[in-house]
């Protein structure tokens, strides 16, 4: 009986650390704006590496097969997903004024290069 409490009041607690590592930063950063561009670019990369990570555990083989060219998902894959989320803030900004700053292009690139760069880094 006391296995299972303790078991369970330690899973209560991973979850609990789980979310306020993930969730709250990033929460945080977003609605800050007077954040150095730079350390949030930063938080950003970080954040996207981490996701990057987390993706190679969950699906640990490669999304395409090989290309001729080793590297060139460290630029497009950004650079769609940057494209994608400027659009879509755009789209959102006259709606809800206040926009979240991964909506911009260079933060949404700087998250979605981390990403590539885990990821990368496992395979190679």
């Amino acid at each position: 009986m006391l296995e299972f409490l303790l078991e369970a009041l330690l899973y209560l607690l991973l979850e609990f650390l789980g979310e306020a590592l993930t969730h709250l930063p990033l929460k945080w950063a977003v609605e800050r704006t007077t954040w150095s561009h730079l350390l949030l670019g930063t938080l950003f990369l970080l954040v996207g590496a981490a996701l990057g990570w987390g993706t190679v555990l969950i699906y640990p083989r490669r999304l395409t097969p090989d290309r001729p060219i080793t590297g060139l998902s460290l630029l497009l894959a950004p650079m769609s997903a940057a494209i994608a989320m400027h659009a879509i803030g755009r789209v959102r900004a006259p709606a809800s004024p206040p926009t979240p700053t991964l909506f911009s292009f260079w933060y949404a690139f700087d998250f979605a290069f981390g990403a590539a760069v885990a990821r990368l880094y496992y395979f190679s």
